[in-house]
């Protein structure tokens, strides 16, 4: 349990924490011939067919991340089991992040490497890693549009300070339905789905961050003249795993990282390995300073 989630909770998405239920969380559940004919998932890898569990004859075409090259290669040679399989397409998911984090250059491209191994051999657990708690505090932190979270809150906040009594009125804060909460509501809450997050790592580790709840510690708050500062604490947890949506998107099915990302996660075969999706959780105190309207 977090130290802060004792504090009172001002925000929580409609969407919920530990979302077993959602697509993008299932694992093992879909059979060769529909990874094929629904999905179009043939020439998933450059160094093994999952179908046939035979690995591909060597060729020159190791880090192209399109599909189209590989419908040239049609020799096989060495016959594997699903365990070695499942290995050499993990290794290939490995190279395929540095491809697409711009040669492992990014300033989170570590964490995308640990999140693979996580699927490879976490069985699911739940993941937690300092580096993702920085990523999620710089990006509310740095996040200048007019309508992003933290600005809305230090200009709601604003409107709910007793200024002659120096204090929060938090009991109007977290009233249902309050203005506070609508207002709350309409902000951008934190994504890593900027331009930059194409080429510090952040894009394809998290992206979207599927739920998120603020907290505020009222023994923080502070009043000084017509200015105010107060503590709060955002949660945040996103799904690493593909829902059926994701890879029937063109866009995601044509860069071959997506595919195998896939059929690791989705294929029957590889159940009993339990290369399982789970939660990637992040934290971030963030200091709100705001002014007297």
């Amino acid at each position: 349990m977090n130290s802060f989630s004792s504090y009172p909770l001002i925000f929580k998405t409609q969407r919920p924490f530990n979302d077993f239920a959602h697509d993008d969380m299932q694992f093992g559940d879909i059979s060769a011939d529909l990874l094929q004919k629904k999905f179009g998932l043939r020439n998933v890898s450059n160094y093994v067919d999952p179908y046939k569990l035979v690995k591909k004859k060597p060729t020159g075409i190791i880090t192209t991340p399109s599909l189209h090259l590989l419908e040239k290669i049609g020799q096989y040679s060495t016959d594997i089991t699903y365990k070695e399989c499942a290995k050499l397409m993990f290794n290939e998911f490995i190279t395929l992040t540095r491809a697409f984090n711009g040669i492992g250059s990014g300033t989170y491209a570590p964490l995308i490497e640990r999140l693979v191994r996580h699927m490879q051999y976490g069985q699911g657990t739940p993941y937690f890693d300092p580096m993702l708690d920085l990523a999620f505090e710089r990006q509310i932190n740095n996040d200048s549009k007019i309508n992003a979270s933290k600005r809305m809150l230090a200009n709601s906040l604003s409107e709910f300070v007793d200024w002659n009594k120096k204090q929060l009125l938090l009991n109007e804060i977290i009233k249902p339905n309050s203005a506070f909460l609508n207002s709350i509501a309409e902000s951008i809450l934190p994504k890593f789905n900027r331009t930059t997050d194409n080429f510090n790592g952040m894009r394809i580790s998290v992206h979207d961050v599927y739920a998120i709840s603020i907290r505020i510690n009222p023994a923080s708050f502070k009043v000084q003249g017509n200015r105010f500062g107060v503590d709060v604490y955002y949660q945040g947890q996103d799904h690493f795993g593909l829902d059926q949506e994701d890879i029937l998107n063109p866009r995601f099915k044509r860069l071959r990282i997506f595919p195998i990302w896939f059929v690791l996660q989705r294929y029957d075969k590889f159940k009993p390995f339990c290369f399982k999706p789970f939660f990637t959780n992040m934290k971030a105190k963030i200091r709100i300073e705001g002014q007297r309207n």
